[in-house]
C-alpha cells in the first residue's frame, strides 16, 4: 500500500461512539492492530503514539485508557510502566490481587516484603500456619 504512514492510518479506520479510533486492518488475537513498515511489524497504536507524540521511552508501554485494544486514538492513550499498565486494567490476575485488602483465606493483613527490586504481598499467619504444619509432616 502507498502514501504516508498517516494516511495509511487514516484509510483503516472507524470512528466510534466513544472517540477511539478502531483499526479496521489486520491485528492480534487479542485485538491491537498490526500494519507492516519496511517489513517490520508494528502494533498500531505504538505507531501512531510514534508518529503523533514522539518516541517511547525505553521501558515504558502504551496504555489504552479507553480499554479497546484496537483504539489508537493519542487522546486514548498514554505511556506508563508495564506494572502499572498491569495495574490499571481491573481484569489482571495482578491488579485482581493488589485490590486485596487481606488474605482471604484467614482475613489477616498482608505483609509486604522486597525481594530485590520487586515487592511481594504474603498473608504472615498463613505462612507461618503453612511453615508448622510442614514441621509436622517430616518430624
Amino acid at each position: 500500500m502507498t502514501g504516508t504512514l498517516i494516511e495509511r492510518l487514516e484509510a483503516r479506520h472507524r470512528l466510534t461512539p466513544t472517540g477511539c479510533w478502531e483499526w479496521t486492518g489486520s491485528g492480534t488475537l487479542n485485538g491491537y492492530g498490526q500494519i507492516s513498515v519496511d517489513d517490520r511489524k508494528w502494533y498500531v497504536h505504538r505507531l501512531a503514539w510514534t508518529l503523533l507524540r514522539g518516541p517511547i521511552p525505553r521501558g515504558m508501554v502504551i496504555d489504552h485508557l479507553c480499554r479497546n485494544h484496537a483504539c489508537f486514538n493519542p487522546d486514548h492513550l498514554r505511556v506508563v510502566t508495564q506494572r502499572e499498565n498491569l495495574l490499571s486494567s481491573p481484569l489482571t490476575r495482578p491488579a485482581i490481587h493488589a485490590a486485596k485488602p487481606c488474605c482471604p483465606r484467614c482475613g489477616g493483613p498482608y505483609t509486604i516484603k522486597r525481594i530485590g527490586p520487586r515487592t511481594q504481598r504474603y498473608c504472615r499467619a498463613c505462612q507461618n500456619e503453612r511453615a508448622r504444619s510442614k514441621t509436622l509432616l517430616e518430624g
